[in-house]
């Protein structure tokens, strides 16, 4: 299958680097994306061209969590999609995220609605091909992060949804339970997986420390909301 075969390409890759030490630096890649017209810049080179540098893909990813846009937990588009789907009205869920996706194009469920609309819609192979290259290479900034397999090894993401996008669809996990670690300052979802060819522990970490800061201020602002 296509997506088995990204996934080998994918993990060999990521497990090449981590084995050399990688490891991604939060706090550098904060200060690079301060300079707005070079963020800018990778946004609009990975829509057009997409990027093979992985230092760029770890800025581009990793860099969304520090730009004025970033929400991870706004479901308002996504609800807005599914209604227009459950109305037949296609082009209108996939304008939608396009629209998405032209704003935050780092923005993992944008991508992956593209995709999915787009099969619906009998978008050009082509098309949605682009679109598979480019979650393709996101999914390679998540797994450079990492190897899941303790908090400190955890895979590092922006987004609670690309937790499951990375389990269920590429490595193929199957899942029984989950639950919310703290340790030394970061937040982990531990999941208690099936391990199978694709992943041999029976437990994955995320860390999802980048996220999570965002509660309080959620919290905070629906506090005001109910005032």
């Amino acid at each position: 299958m296509r997506k088995i075969t990204l996934l080998l390409l994918l993990a060999v890759y990521a497990v090449q680097s981590y084995a050399q030490g990688a490891r991604v630096d939060i706090v550098s890649i904060k200060e690079a994306v301060a300079d707005t017209l070079y963020y800018n810049g990778l946004k609009n080179r990975f829509k057009n061209s997409g990027l093979s540098n992985m230092h760029e893909l770890l800025t581009l990813y990793y860099g969304q969590a520090f730009q004025d846009d970033y929400a991870p937990y706004d479901t308002a588009w996504l609800n807005e999609i599914s209604a227009l789907r459950e109305e037949g009205k296609l082009m209108e869920a996939l304008d939608k995220a396009a629209e998405i996706y032209e704003q935050r194009p780092a923005y993992l469920p944008a991508l992956h609605s593209l995709t999915s609309i787009g099969r619906d819609a009998q978008a050009e192979e082509s098309v949605i091909s682009s679109i598979n290259k480019r979650i393709g290479s996101l999914l390679a900034a998540i797994l450079y992060s990492g190897n899941g397999k303790s908090p400190q090894t955890a895979f590092i993401v922006t987004s609670v949804s690309d937790e499951y996008m990375l389990m269920q669809m590429y490595l193929e996990l199957e899942y029984s339970n989950k639950s919310l670690l703290e340790n030394n300052g970061k937040y982990y979802e531990v999941f208690t997986v099936t391990p199978n060819d694709n992943y041999s522990s029976d437990k994955i970490y995320f860390d999802i420390t980048i996220p999570f800061r965002e509660i309080p201020e959620i919290l905070s602002k629906e506090k005001l909301h109910d005032n």
